[in-house]
């Protein structure tokens, strides 16, 4: 579970840093974060998805950090959306 909670831990990590990013000079958020958002979530899901498939011990737990990612993810690119 330890692999779970680190990939959790580095989506919090680059969300933020999305997020802090793209706000321009007038304190309004841009599209590009969301955008910037969902590549680097498609980055890190396909990245698990590979590291599960190459790993023979914990692939599902590779499986399920990337679901995670997925999931939790999704639900950040939404709100970023919806602001």
């Amino acid at each position: 579970m330890k692999i779970v909670g680190i990939n959790l831990l580095v989506m919090v990590g680059y969300t933020i840093i999305a997020r802090l990013t793209v706000i321009n000079a007038h304190g309004e958020d841009i599209l590009g974060g969301a955008i910037l958002l969902a590549l680097l979530i498609g980055v890190h899901v396909l990245a698990c998805l590979l590291t599960a498939a190459a790993s023979l011990k914990s692939t599902r737990y590779w499986l399920l950090s990337s679901l995670l990612v997925l999931l939790v993810g999704f639900s950040s690119c939404w709100a970023v959306f919806s602001l």
